[in-house]
C-alpha cells in the first residue's frame, strides 16, 4: 500500500477523466482495486457538482468526502450531503454583477434556494458560448432563469460561473482585482485556445478554494501530506500548498510549471498510473505503513 499519511487528490476533466468528460475503463478498473484493497487514500477535487461529478466515476468507491464547485462544498461520496461549506459575502455577488453585466457578459449565479442549489441567470443576450453551455444542461433541476438579479437571494450564493469572449472576461478579471469586492474572490479564468466565445471565469469565496477545501478534508480525516494531480487554473492554489503536484502532460503551460512533476496525460491514464506505482513502492517499504 502507499504512504498511509497520503492523501492522494485528483482534479476531473482534462486530468482524471477523458476529452469525451469519462473515466476510461482502464483507470476505473485500475483506481477501484486500489481503493477496494486499501492500497491508497484518495478522493477529487473538481468544478463540477456533486451529480455531475458522481455521474462521471460512478462506480468509483470513493469513502472520503468530495471536493466539488472548485472548494465551496465537500460533500458526502455517497449521498452528496454536504458536509460543509463556504458562501460568497453579502456583497460580493452583487458587485460582480454591477461589474459583468455592462461588459455584455451573462453570469450564471449558483445559490441555495431552500436547502436546494440553483443555477440563475438572466435570459436575454446570452453569447454564443452560454448557450451551448445551458442547452447541455437542459433538464437539469437547477435550472433556474430570472427576470431580474433581485430575485435570486445572493446573500446565498456560493459560485459564479461567465462564459463568454475572453477579452471581457478579462475585463471583468482586472475590475474585480481592482475593486474590494475582489477580495472576497477566488478567480480561476481559463481562457478558450478553439473557440473565443467560450472561455470561462469560475468565481468562489476566496477561502472556497481548491486547496482550503483539500487541507481541510486531510486535517479532518487524519491525513498528514496531500498529493494533487491536476491541469487547468483552479488546480493552482491546490498545487501551491500540496507537498507533491503532478500535472498531467495535456496541462496548461502554468500548472506545468507549478508542478513537482509530470506523469502521462488523462487520455492515457496518467493518475491510474501514479497511483500503482506509488501503491507498488509503499508495499516495498516495510517503513510506508508504520511496521
Amino acid at each position: 500500500m502507499s504512504d498511509p499519511r497520503t492523501l492522494y487528490v485528483s482534479d476531473l476533466d482534462g486530468t482524471l477523466l477523458g476529452d469525451d468528460g469519462r473515466i476510461s475503463e482502464r483507470s476505473l478498473t485500475t483506481i477501484g482495486a486500489l481503493l477496494e484493497r486499501g492500497d491508497v487514500a484518495f478522493t477529487v477535487a473538481t468544478a463540477r457538482s456533486y451529480a455531475t461529478a458522481r455521474r462521471a466515476i460512478a462506480e468509483l468507491p470513493i469513502r472520503l468526502p468530495m471536493v466539488v464547485y472548485s472548494g465551496a462544498f465537500a460533500v458526502d461520496p455517497d449521498t452528496g450531503e454536504r458536509r460543509w461549506q463556504v458562501l460568497f459575502a453579502p456583497a460580493t455577488v452583487p458587485a460582480l454583477l454591477e461589474e459583468a453585466v455592462p461588459l455584455g457578459l451573462v453570469p450564471v449565479v449558483f445559490w441555495l434556494q431552500d436547502g436546494r442549489e440553483r443555477m440563475s441567470w438572466v435570459p436575454g443576450g446570452e453569447p454564443s458560448g452560454l448557450a451551448r453551455w445551458l442547452e447541455a444542461r437542459r433538464g437539469d433541476p437547477r435550472l433556474l432563469p430570472v427576470e431580474r438579479w433581485d430575485e435570486v437571494d445572493t446573500s446565498v450564493a456560493f459560485f459564479v460561473s461567465v462564459v463568454g469572449p475572453a477579452a471581457a472576461l478579462e475585463r471583468l478579471v482586472a475590475a474585480l482585482e481592482g475593486a474590494p469586492a475582489g477580495e472576497d474572490c477566488a478567480l480561476a479564468f481559463q481562457p478558450s485556445a478553439t473557440d473565443p466565445d467560450r472561455s470561462v471565469l469560475d468565481v468562489t469565496a476566496a477561502a472556497a478554494t481548491k486547496a482550503e477545501a483539500v487541507l481541510r478534508v486531510a486535517r479532518e480525516a487524519g491525513f498528514d501530506r496531500v498529493e494533487a494531480f491536476g491541469d487547468g487554473p483552479n488546480d493552482m492554489p491546490l498545487f501551491e500548498e500540496a507537498d507533491e503536484a503532478h500535472a498531467v502532460a495535456n496541462a496548461d503551460a502554468a500548472v506545468l510549471e507549478a508542478a513537482t512533476d509530470v506523469i502521462p496525460p488523462n487520455v492515457e491514464d496518467g493518475v491510474a498510473a501514479y497511483l500503482v506505482a506509488e501503491a507498488a513502492e509503499g508495499a516495498r517499504d516495510p517503513e510506508a505503513d508504520g511496521r
